[in-house]
């Protein structure tokens, strides 16, 4: 792993030398410009994200991408969560240019920087691109901003990204393999006291490829790919949100991605039903209709 010591480094002597007064009229700047901190999104995901391909389980992503379960999250203390993690976005893009680290985080329509994959299907949205980086400024590299408890922050800071936050280590490469970049600095704060960790993260052109081909049997495979235990109880699959559907033959979300008449064009990046012989709208597909018909019979 490459500790980003350097940019670490002019962070804190640019705070200390006005006690922060540059940082926080870049704050000011920056933060009523992202506006997924204040904005929600009117329906879920209809592509299957590079923030969860990193997921081990391709079952659970499977059932994901065809809306098994409505995605709702109803408990507050995930949604201020989820929130504090678009705030702390601002407050890393106001350290880097405190320091004259050149960052882009949105494109003209101030909206995050997108790449799309397999014609729109696996999508991601990353934190930004930046230039002038102490590490290595004579190269645009990628941003990813994460948060971190105290626990996952201790053991980011002994194995890097790679190996302590894998999932993490996939987002970064799948944006790295379409975006066309080399290197991403990975920046993370602590929860618990501000800390922080910047580590420089290479491209791995070779597990981008083994994403690729990941994202492609989720999307386009219509056979519900094996458990990753049999165990309702094993770790991993007793706090996973389709356990009951998994492990317990629940009764899953009627949507047409889980109709046996949707059919996922790769050549158009849209489903479409051949009950109808339309394309079905992605607002619809999550609760489908009537004549919905079980993909794949009774193995489903």
């Amino acid at each position: 792993m490459k500790k980003a010591i350097l940019t670490l480094k002019a962070i804190d002597e640019a705070l200390q030398k006005d006690n922060g007064a540059k940082f926080k009229r870049h704050l000011q700047a920056v933060l009523p410009t992202l506006v997924d901190a204040y904005i929600s999104e009117a329906n879920p995901r209809g592509y299957l994200g590079a923030s969860s391909i990193g997921e081990s389980c391709v079952r659970k992503l499977w059932y994901k991408f065809r809306f098994a379960k409505p995605e709702k999250i109803d408990d507050a203390r995930l949604i201020r969560l989820f929130n504090r993690g678009h705030l702390e976005e601002a407050r890393f893009i106001a350290l880097l240019k405190m320091i004259d680290v050149k960052v882009h985080y949105q494109d003209a329509d101030l909206k995050q920087y997108q790449f799309s994959a397999l014609c729109g299907h696996f999508r991601g949205r990353c934190d930004g691109v930046a230039s002038n980086i102490p590490d290595c400024p004579n190269e645009k590299v990628l941003l990813e901003f994460k948060t971190a408890s105290e626990k996952n922050f201790t053991d980011l800071q002994k194995k890097g990204v790679k190996v302590s936050q894998p999932k993490y280590y996939s987002q970064i490469q799948a944006y790295l393999g379409a975006i066309g970049l080399n290197k991403c600095l990975f920046c993370s704060v602590n929860k618990n006291n501000d800390e922080l960790y910047f580590e420089i993260v290479d491209k791995d052109i070779e597990h981008y490829k083994y994403l690729l081909d990941k994202a492609e049997n989720v999307i386009f495979n219509t056979i519900l790919p094996p458990k990753i235990n049999e165990s309702s109880a094993w770790y991993l699959c007793k706090w996973c949100e389709y356990n009951d559907i998994c492990h317990l033959n629940a009764e899953m979300n009627k949507s047409c991605r889980l109709c046996n008449r949707c059919y996922t064009a790769m050549e158009r990046g849209e489903h479409f039903c051949t009950l109808y012989n339309k394309t079905i709208p992605e607002a619809f597909q999550v609760k489908g209709c009537d004549k919905w018909e079980k993909m794949g019979g009774d193995e489903l």
